[in-house]
């Protein structure tokens, strides 16, 4: 009887510990591959994304045919494995990462770099991996072809622009992409309600949360709170820390007033200038930025079409006044001219997010920030549809 004992508190001691192994975490990543005849030399590294370009986590070179990458994150990161000759990455594929074991098999470089298309090239990289890369799969073929469109139009796009291409031409092809932007955002936020559990719909919605002047407050409250049971806390805990601030740059958000410079070189407040029950277009300018002199002609024609309900306002970021005053003339713009440098500019690059110009921001007649962008057409659109209403 107490050899019976013995023998059964022994297997409960295995029963146990084989539980307790199942429920501990890895403590690395582990991404072990196969390349099929490689013969040269190529370099392998998987990158954390989510912030910008990237940052490199880890890298190996290819021996014969095979490689192994290690590290650790915490949580769940968007990560993309590179897979480079010389300086260029020909092919990368996105990782779920984790800290899990990951197995990945790709083609012979050589048929891979027979073709062009990024998508047709990741195809030829299988990669199998925890629930969570499972899921990431599983969106990506269903946005494959959405994306694939996108991509192809913004890549023949940036062919044409630089051959200047008619402006109804380039019009055609702007709202093109607005079409198949909206088209493939669609899908994926079909994907999203329909799978909130999925660990890369909570990196979908906060990749879209840390966007300025896209999404009402109330629209992107309700996208956190579609999530907010995801098992990645991690993230929706981050997310949770990051909506109050990031409400303030939420699209129809009030306006932020700051000062400027007048042509006679007295400093006013915008909102001195401001028409009461009037539309208002803020073109952020510079008389050596080319594209925004390019943008010119198109607030033109804004400021013809609409001068009851519309008005314009050209802010210059130009540190030297003459110069400002030199591209005015050559320009001959009729409407109100401004100019903001200096302390001044902090304001305004904080309350508006302007890294880069042209930047034009769009206020309804209360005041509310209706877009904020660096093309006109969405001026446009955004003006046209709702003066429509």
């Amino acid at each position: 009887m107490k050899s019976l004992l013995l023998y059964v508190a022994f297997v409960m001691c295995l029963v146990n510990w084989g539980c307790g192994n199942r429920e501990v975490k890895e403590e690395k990543f582990v991404i072990e591959g196969q390349v099929e005849n490689c013969n040269t030399f190529m370099k392998v590294a998987i990158v954390d994304i989510e912030k910008g370009k990237g940052r490199e986590i880890a890298s190996t070179i290819v021996s014969n045919g095979t490689f192994r990458l290690e590290g650790k994150v915490k949580g769940h990161v968007m990560g993309e494995l590179r897979f480079r000759k010389g300086t260029v990455d020909f092919v990368t594929v996105k990782l779920m990462l984790e800290n899990a074991s990951y197995q990945v098999k790709m083609a012979s470089p050589e048929d891979v770099q027979k073709t062009d298309d990024v998508f047709q090239r990741r195809q030829m990289v299988c990669v199998k991996g925890p629930k969570g890369q499972e899921e990431l799969s599983e969106y990506e073929k269903e946005v494959l072809y959405a994306e694939r469109d996108l991509n192809n139009k913004l890549k023949a796009s940036a062919f044409s622009w630089a051959g200047n291409l008619p402006e109804d031409s380039v019009k055609k092809s702007n709202a093109e992409i607005q079409m198949l932007e909206a088209k493939f955002q669609g899908i994926s936020e079909s994907f999203i309600k329909r799978h909130p559990d999925y660990f890369v719909s909570a990196y979908l919605v906060e990749k879209e949360l840390n966007t300025f002047f896209q999404y009402t407050a109330e629209e992107q409250q309700s996208r956190l709170r579609l999530v907010e049971n995801n098992p990645d806390t991690v993230r929706v805990n981050r997310m949770k820390r990051v909506l109050p601030g990031m409400l303030k740059y939420a699209r129809l958000c009030d306006y932020t007033d700051f000062e400027v410079q007048n042509v006679k070189g007295d400093t006013v407040r915008l909102s001195e200038l401001m028409t009461k029950n009037k539309y208002v277009l803020i073109d952020f300018w510079a008389s050596w930025c080319g594209p925004c002199r390019k943008a010119i002609p198109h607030v033109w024609e804004l400021y013809r079409e609409y001068p009851k309900e519309l008005q314009v306002f050209s802010v210059s970021l130009d540190e030297k006044q003459e110069e400002w005053k030199k591209a005015m003339a050559e320009e001959k713009m009729e409407w109100m001219q401004l100019r903001c440098a200096g302390e001044m500019l902090r304001d305004v690059a904080m309350g508006y997010r302007l890294s880069s110009i042209p930047y034009l921001v769009l206020l309804n007649p209360e005041g509310k920030v209706m877009c904020a962008t660096n093309s006109v057409d969405d001026v446009i659109n955004q003006l046209k549809n709702a003066l429509k209403d």
